[in-house]
């Protein structure tokens, strides 16, 4: 039983590292002065554009 409760604990500290993030990016917009605000919304739209990217191209199959 140790096992899992080991896998427990590890699995609340990765949702609350997860939670902690989410907050601060969260907080940073009311925190942030506006240019920087502008500069980590693109970078962010970028981000997601990437991600979006990535997927195409892995299952679309188009670089091989």
């Amino acid at each position: 039983m140790s096992g899992r409760s080991s896998l427990r604990s590890a699995s609340l500290r990765v949702w609350g590292l997860h939670l902690a993030v989410l907050a601060a990016l969260l907080a940073a917009g009311w925190l942030l002065p506006e240019y920087h605000r502008g500069v980590f919304s693109r970078v962010m739209v970028l981000a997601v554009f990437a991600m979006g990217y990535n997927l195409l191209f892995g299952y679309a199959g188009l670089l091989s």
